[in-house]
């Protein structure tokens, strides 16, 4: 599947596709924008993953595996975002965000922003990292995590333009 085939079923056609299909739309985003970030893309994955009375986790980054997992409970039509691509389009570029930054703090890749790096870095460091759990404010607040979501939102933008250039 192509980029411009992905973002052509990311908004009306979304719903109509099977789990594996979705799947194969967010590894090609991933692929793209993995390359555009000068990175090794990870592989995406649907996985149950944990919905509680605190909300619904849409993903995570398995630095370990190098795999982005998406919450394979909102791939349905009836859950919460299962109609909806945005949303899970957006955790999987916040996800493959945090990909980059483990690339960047291990030395796999170099950032141009060297002070950004850096505190990535102090965040990453073992007993830093704030978990959602913990300290709800402060996991939101931590570099890695406010960077994430502005690549997400931001690159989301850049998707959605991409979008009606292709249609």
């Amino acid at each position: 599947m192509t980029y411009n085939e992905a973002l052509r079923l990311t908004e009306d056609r979304w719903h109509t596709l099977d789990d594996t299909q979705k799947v194969e739309v967010l590894q090609t985003i991933e692929n793209h924008v993995a390359q555009e970030c000068g990175r090794s893309p990870c592989s995406v994955d649907d996985k149950f993953l944990y919905t509680g009375s605190d909300g619904i986790v849409l993903g995570q980054y398995d630095r370990h595996n190098e795999v982005i997992y998406i919450n394979s409970s909102q791939f349905d039509s009836e859950s919460l975002y299962g109609k909806d691509s945005s949303k899970l389009i957006k955790c999987c570029l916040h996800e493959g965000r945090h990909a980059y930054q483990n690339q960047v703090v291990s030395g796999k890749i170099e950032s141009d922003d060297k002070q950004l790096a850096d505190a990535w870095r102090y965040n990453l460091k073992d007993g830093n990292y704030i978990s959602f759990k913990e300290n709800p404010r402060a996991y939101y607040e931590q570099p890695v995590e406010v960077d994430a979501r502005n690549f997400a939102e931001t690159r989301y933008q850049t998707l959605t333009e991409e979008r009606l250039q292709c249609n």
